[in-house]
C-alpha cells in the first residue's frame, strides 16, 4: 500500500526476511528547498523562493511508527544549542490583560509554515505577525496594541495540520 493510496501512512517499516537488525523505516517529513539553474555555459541563476513539499526519509533504527502528522519528529532531542519542542504549543499571552505590548509564545516541533493572526471579537483580522516557512523550535513573538481600541481580541496560529486559538485582552 502507497501513500497515494492511503494519505494516513506516516511510516513504513520493511523487516529483514530473518527478522533481524532494526526494520528500514521511511517517515514522512517535510521538506524545504529552493533550485538554482546553471547553463551549459556554466552561468548561474538567482535562487527561486523556498517552497515545501512531503518526502520520506530513510531510518535504520528502528523509525517510530505513528498515526499522524502532529506525534513525528523529524528533529528530535538537542540539535546543538537548540531543543527541538516533542509537541505544537501556543501559550497564552504574557502579560494579559497588557497595556499595549505584550508576547506570544509558541512551540514548533518540526520545519513547517506557520502563520499568528490578531482578530477583534467580530472576527475581522487586525494583524498578521507571523506568516512564514520556520524552522523546528520554540518562538516569541511581540504585538503591540497601540493602534487599536481597548477590548477583547483573539490570536490564532496555523502551522501545518496544528490550529489553535486564545483570547487576550488590552486595557489602555
Amino acid at each position: 500500500m502507497d501513500s497515494v493510496n492511503n494519505p494516513k501512512i506516516y511510516s513504513v517499516c520493511t523487516y529483514l526476511p530473518d527478522g533481524s537488525c532494526p526494520p528500514i523505516c521511511y517517515n514522512l517529513v517535510n521538506v524545504r528547498y529552493r533550485v538554482q539553474a546553471v547553463d551549459m555555459y556554466d552561468s548561474v541563476s538567482r535562487l527561486s523562493d523556498f517552497d515545501q513539499c512531503q518526502g520520506y526519509r530513510k531510518d535504520s533504527t528502528g523509525g517510530i511508527p505513528i498515526g499522524s502528522g502532529e506525534d513525528f519528529l523529524p528533529h528530535k532531542g538537542n540539535t546543538g544549542d537548540k531543543i527541538i519542542p516533542k509537541e505544537f504549543k501556543l501559550s497564552q499571552n504574557f502579560p494579559n490583560p497588557f497595556n499595549p505590548n505584550t508576547n506570544i509564545s509558541y512551540d514548533i516541533p518540526y520545519d513547517c509554515f506557520v502563520t499568528i493572526r490578531i482578530y477583534d471579537v467580530s472576527g475581522r483580522e487586525i494583524k498578521s505577525l507571523v506568516n512564514e516557512f520556520i524552522k523546528a523550535g520554540s518562538y516569541i513573538t511581540g504585538f503591540n496594541g497601540s493602534g487599536i481600541a481597548s477590548g477583547v481580541y483573539f490570536y490564532k496560529i496555523t502551522a501545518g495540520s496544528f490550529v489553535q486559538t486564545k483570547r487576550m485582552v488590552l486595557i489602555k
